[in-house]
């Protein structure tokens, strides 16, 4: 099964999404978190290939998962995918995945 490894990048989108949705539902921002990062995690160690590639030349491939888009590269040697980003798909506009 493929490993998971969440990069600094990852974290950081996770705690500031957790931020955002607490503003309103601060015991729903937990959860909703909690189901983005089980559902990616549950596809991704399952299927590391399944999601298609969002950037062929960085070898990134993209999970969605409601309003949510989850970012990563799948080593395959290692048999680990590395979440580099989690980002609303409404606020990503015009960012520019970089080399990890």
């Amino acid at each position: 099964m493929t490993k998971i490894v969440l990069t600094e990048n990852a974290q950081n989108n996770i705690a500031g999404i957790i931020k955002y949705i607490a503003e309103d539902n601060p015991i729903r921002a937990k959860s909703f978190v909690k189901e983005l990062l089980q559902k990616s995690s549950d596809t991704i160690t399952a299927f590391p290939l399944s999601c298609p590639l969002y950037n062929r030349d960085l070898n990134i491939r993209r999970f969605v998962y409601q309003r949510y888009n989850v970012y990563y590269r799948f080593e395959q040697q290692q048999d680990t995918a590395y979440i580099l980003y989690v980002f609303n798909s409404a606020k990503e506009s015009n960012y520019l995945l970089k080399d990890n």
